[in-house]
């Protein structure tokens, strides 16, 4: 198993391995000797992001470690959390925000702990309460550009119960304009067309969820 998980920029997955992983799926496999300059990487990742013909970039490396920390120090981190809620019907918490199916999450704030700012958040975005924590699960990592800076959003997610399917109340100030509770089909339809660092987020936990 890869150790570092996949940086997603423009919604396709950049993956950092070591010379003895097995390599994903990818149209771009860079095999790297580990005598490289600093700074390296930036043209790499620009031009990846500006080939939308390439679905997935590779890096293969001896210091795979060092790799993803290169890659991360060409952007600003924001740290976020977030919920994968599970209702006792086995149905997930969905919301809609511009224009595409999403979970609830958002930033940190100063010092605030990520499980206490997961939770917030699902109840802001969502409305929603009685919801208690599983654990920790999975870290995702998605690239986008604010203010002409690029950013790296670092999202911590927490397996969460609720304990009913409360109807919810959409926080529209962060464009979302609807809260669902979805059975597995639906969800599995629904974020095919969403972030598809989403998807790697909810990958391991469908099989909690019923159709």
């Amino acid at each position: 198993m890869n150790r570092f998980p996949p940086v997603f920029i423009s919604n396709r997955p950049v993956y950092v391995i070591g010379q003895d992983e097995k390599v994903p799926f990818a149209d771009v496999v860079i095999r790297l000797s580990g005598n490289e300059p600093e700074g390296f990487l930036k043209p790499m990742l620009r031009s990846f992001e500006e080939n939308r013909l390439a679905s997935a970039l590779v890096f293969s490396s001896p210091d795979p470690a060092l790799v993803f920390e290169q890659m991360l120090a060409g952007y600003r981190v924001i740290e976020a959390a977030g919920g994968i809620v599970i209702s006792p019907n086995g149905r997930l918490l969905m919301i809609y925000r511009n224009g595409l199916w999403d979970l609830p999450k958002g930033k940190l704030e100063p010092g605030e702990d990520p499980a206490a700012a997961g939770l917030r958040e699902v109840e802001e975005e969502c409305g929603v309460s009685g919801l208690s924590l599983r654990g920790e699960t999975e870290f995702t990592y998605h690239t986008y550009a604010y203010r002409d800076e690029a950013v790296v959003k670092r999202t911590v997610w927490y397996l969460m119960d609720a304990e009913e399917e409360n109807e919810g109340t959409p926080q529209t100030e962060e464009g979302i304009t609807e809260v669902c509770w979805m059975n597995r089909t639906a969800a599995r339809e629904a974020l095919q067309s969403g972030f598809a660092s989403i998807r790697i987020a909810v990958e391991p936990y469908w099989e909690l969820l019923r159709d």
